[in-house]
């Protein structure tokens, strides 16, 4: 398996034409996150940290036509080495872009982003997403990984289906979560 970023076809070419190992893999998997049209970037970080976690919510429900590029570098890649396609991450990334690359956050930015991956709304959100992979052969040939598991959120992000290992027995439980498992019974 080769892996890369699904914002940048250019990688996936070098790694497989420039090394020889398009020869050699039989999956390439890229990491289609779902950021809600760059919710993070920072002049949206500014704006998101004025309104609510109900504004996000609604941006990510209206902005799933901005992930189809990423899905589609995945599928030519796949297509282009005639190699099975997967993906080695997946989620939604709702988190601060300068938090990712240089540890500054905005607060008010945080607490939102935060309280709208808690939210019940977010089950849709994910349940859409997971409907958007499979629609698009994420889940064909391979697993979905979804990252990650478990985890607190952050400033960093709001990476977990869960933020802590005994959520899974409340009732309701985390609904990134409770996408997951409803999607995977057919519900």
């Amino acid at each position: 398996m080769i892996s890369f970023q699904v914002v940048s076809k250019w990688v996936a070419d070098q790694i497989l034409s420039g090394t020889g190992l398009a020869g050699v893999a039989n999956i390439v998997a890229g990491a289609p996150y779902y950021d809600c049209d760059s919710i993070g970037n920072y002049a949206n970080t500014a704006l998101y940290a004025t309104l609510t976690p109900v504004d996000i919510i609604n941006r990510c429900n209206n902005s799933y036509a901005s992930m189809d590029p990423w899905l589609t570098t995945n599928n030519v890649v796949a297509q282009t080495y005639n190699l099975s396609m997967a993906a080695y991450e997946a989620g939604t990334s709702i988190s601060e872009v300068q938090a990712i690359y240089n540890g500054g956050d905005n607060p008010s930015a945080t607490v939102n982003f935060i309280a709208a991956n808690r939210a019940p709304p977010m089950y849709e959100i994910y349940k859409n997403l997971l409907n958007k992979y499979k629609s698009a052969n994420y889940t064909q040939n391979a697993p979905l990984m979804l990252f990650s598991s478990v985890g607190l959120p952050s400033k960093y992000g709001s990476w977990g289906l869960l933020d802590y290992m005994d959520q899974v027995a409340e009732t309701p439980t985390h609904p990134k979560f409770q996408a997951v498992i409803d999607f995977n019974k057919g519900i």
